[in-house]
């Protein structure tokens, strides 16, 4: 098997903290690596950790913000809610979204937004109530894999490694390859931690 874009680690890296100096396993390993990174980013809940450009459908709350699924955001090139692009704000007071590592953020107003508030009639942008009506495109992710989080993977892949030949492995043959899998309880507490600090919480 290949590596992929979403492994979180290298097959390098991985045997240096094993200590294996030849190549006999290397396809064991790098199948290990890539179908280990698999399972951590779904129990991260994320579909990618390396920078990633997305659309995204949401639904409205009425809010001022909003949080994109995916962090942290690197660039947002487009707002559009109910139908109507929001622009990008162009000064620090300006009107239009804004947005840091992790929400994106709404300011001023437009005739668009007519809303009555609590000292009356007033234009405010905002992330108007309604279904799947707000659109936003962005880029969110990592240059690269972050060090704690490749360290995690390496000494995780490394015990079910180290593990494949005790009871209670999940390991098998096919198509003349053998395959090693594992479960989240077969971690080290530490390792999880780490992926504890990466895992998108659920978003409606």
């Amino acid at each position: 098997m290949p590596s992929s874009p979403d492994d979180l680690c290298v097959l390098a890296d991985l045997k240096a903290w094993l200590n294996i100096q030849t190549s006999s396993e290397d396809t064991l390993l790098q199948n290990l690596i890539t179908r280990g990174s698999l399972q951590m980013l779904r129990w991260m809940n994320r579909d990618h950790i390396i920078a990633t450009s997305y659309t995204e459908n949401r639904d409205g709350s009425d809010s001022l913000f909003i949080l994109p699924r995916n962090f942290p955001l690197i660039a947002v090139s487009s707002v559009m809610v109910d139908g109507i692009v929001i622009p990008a704000a162009t000064s620090q007071v300006g009107a239009g979204f804004v947005f840091d590592a992790r929400k994106i953020m709404l300011r001023g107003g437009s005739s668009a937004f007519y809303s009555l508030g609590p000292y009356g009639s007033q234009y405010h942008y905002r992330f108007t109530r309604g279904f799947q009506n707000v659109q936003l495109v962005y880029q969110a992710g990592y240059a690269s894999v972050p060090a704690d989080l490749q360290q995690a993977a390496i000494e995780g892949f490394a015990y079910v490694y180290r593990r494949r030949t005790h009871i209670g492995e999940d390991a098998n043959s096919a198509s003349g390859q053998v395959t090693i899998s594992f479960s989240r309880e077969m971690l080290p507490q530490s390792v999880l931690m780490t992926l504890e600090q990466y895992t998108r919480r659920a978003l409606a």
